[in-house]
């Protein structure tokens, strides 16, 4: 009797206490405040406006049943990086052959005993896993552009009559729903939200609210309001690293948020960040979260170099040659790459694009490495491109003079002689 009163009391102990730990937990930290930045990273493989065939081959015959699900969700996934890439059923211009390699799934129970507790208690254990191999591949030429293998574990347990373990098409679900996430996350835009610490207390804590409801001019504003504070001898100020680390997190928001639309203003925003965290580091070059925020604003900035790349229009225009608009203009009626990747777009034909650009009375391309990377990277192909690069080296050779060609000798003007008086 007494035994069976000390094990309830064990147990109710027991449960006190993790509620308690789960409580102080979710406490936020003192004197820690954070805020959420958003970044939106290109792929890694770039697909540009062109036609798409996804290809799922059960190797293992347990995952016969999933793969229609896992082709439409590869191919949903896809079509998301833009509304001109279609899906075909034959000769397209990307294939993504996938094949499942393997598929598990085991269910056992266990008698185990409880945390804090000598009782026993019965759980359900559930372990899977599923395993793949994908590659991306570009019919022209037969080039692997991407290729990888991919494991995807699954092992939970499941206290009966407490917890309620999924079946088996849940677990499924969240097996396939896992390994497309693994093969999409290089073929689409992802977006990553990104936890970041908000340094200093006092009179800079106090305006952590704009930032964490993402009013990033307000806390700006405010930051920059607060009067400075003289370093000690050594330069270094606590006070003045941390004012400087917040402007450069808020700048770097702003940074990502304008970087797919606006790369006049993004570029302004990195300046400023790459300003802020700099000096900050001055400040107070021991401190670890500078440290980081300038090696994630790096890597922002590397991120924002693949989109100007591969989005141009939404760059400064530049004329054929690469020069800024300025240096040359665009002759009016002039076949230019925006005429070409259009008319890629629409799903014309190589073929038509070819005549088209024989047929051009003005021909103005940019076949410099930079005009022929931006190109690729839209999908126009190497035969294309040629074309436009002899018809360029054409116009050249019309405009330059022929060589061993002499030069006009000016008419020579007998002079006049007047008659004497």
């Amino acid at each position: 009797m007494l035994r069976a009163r000390l094990s309830r009391l064990s147990s109710a102990a027991g449960i006190v206490l993790i509620f308690a730990g789960l409580a102080l937990a979710q406490l936020p930290l003192i004197g820690r405040e954070y805020a959420e930045i958003t970044l939106r990273r290109p792929a890694k493989i770039f697909l540009a406006n062109q036609t798409f065939m996804v290809q799922v081959t059960p190797v293992d015959p347990d995952a016969n049943a999933m793969t229609e699900r896992v082709k439409k969700l590869i191919a949903n996934g896809i079509n998301s990086v833009s509304r001109n890439l279609r899906e075909v059923n034959r000769s397209p211009f990307y294939l993504v052959d996938c094949s499942i390699t393997n598929y598990d799934f085991n269910e056992s129970v266990e008698k185990k005993k409880l945390l804090m507790v000598k009782d026993q208690g019965t759980f359900k254990i559930i372990t899977a896993s599923i395993e793949a191999s994908y590659k991306v591949v570009r019919a022209s030429g037969n080039a692997t552009l991407d290729s990888g293998n991919i494991r995807i574990p699954y092992k939970k347990e499941f206290q009966e009559g407490i917890q309620t373990a999924p079946v088996r098409a849940e677990v499924e679900n969240a097996l396939i729903g896992a390994m497309v996430k693994s093969i999409l996350v290089n073929l689409t835009d992802t977006e990553e939200k990104i936890k970041v610490r908000l340094m200093g207390k006092g009179d800079l804590s106090r305006f952590a609210r704009f930032a964490q409801a993402g009013q990033w001019t307000e806390y700006i504003e405010n930051l920059k309001s607060l009067p400075d504070q003289k370093p000690d001898a050594k330069g270094q100020s606590g006070f003045e690293g941390d004012r400087h680390y917040d402007l450069a997190i808020a700048y770097e928001s702003l940074f990502y948020e304008a970087m797919w639309k606006d790369y006049k203003r993004a570029e302004q925003y990195f300046e400023l960040a790459d300003t802020s965290i700099r000096k900050a580091r001055q400040f107070d070059p021991r401190e670890n979260e500078y440290t980081n925020a300038q090696v994630r604003l790096a890597q922002g900035r590397k991120y924002f170099e693949v989109i100007k790349e591969r989005f141009p229009q939404n760059a400064e225009p530049e004329t054929p040659d690469g020069g800024a608009e300025g240096d040359a203009k665009t002759q009016p009626g002039a076949m230019t790459n925006k005429e070409v990747i259009e008319l890629l777009n629409s799903g014309a034909s190589e073929k038509l694009i070819i005549e088209q650009i024989k047929e051009a009375k003005i021909k103005q391309f940019d076949t410099s490495s930079k005009g022929i990377v931006q190109l690729k990277n839209a999908g126009v192909s190497e035969t294309i491109i040629g074309v436009m690069k002899n018809a360029m080296n054409r116009s050249t050779q019309r405009q330059a003079p022929k060589s061993g060609a002499k030069p006009k000798a000016k008419s020579k003007q007998l002079p006049v002689i007047k008659p004497k008086p």
